[in-house]
């Protein structure tokens, strides 16, 4: 099976950092060059979580999908700068 483009972002995120549309976010926004290295985006059953993880992404920011109930370890390992937490009640 393919690996899920969300959990294994890195493949992603080669062809959004060097995407006409994501140099020029970057550059009007003055997310990327100055702003968050890594985005972590805990998913609590929102049904926006997949789009505020590509919405980052499009910036040119790396940003990991991972479950709402992730352990500590596995969201440090990312080492982020930024956690977005999204859904829940």
């Amino acid at each position: 099976a393919a690996p899920d483009p969300f959990l294994s972002p890195h493949p992603h995120r080669a062809a959004v950092m060097s995407s006409p549309a994501a140099k020029k976010a970057r550059r009007e926004s003055g997310v990327g060059a100055t702003g968050p290295d890594t985005v972590v985006v805990l998913d609590y059953g929102s049904q926006y979580t997949q789009l505020i993880t590509r919405r980052v992404r499009e910036l040119g920011v790396y940003s990991v999908l991972l479950p709402g109930d992730a352990d500590m370890a596995r969201i440090t390992s990312h080492n982020p700068s930024v956690i977005i937490l999204s859904g829940g009640p």
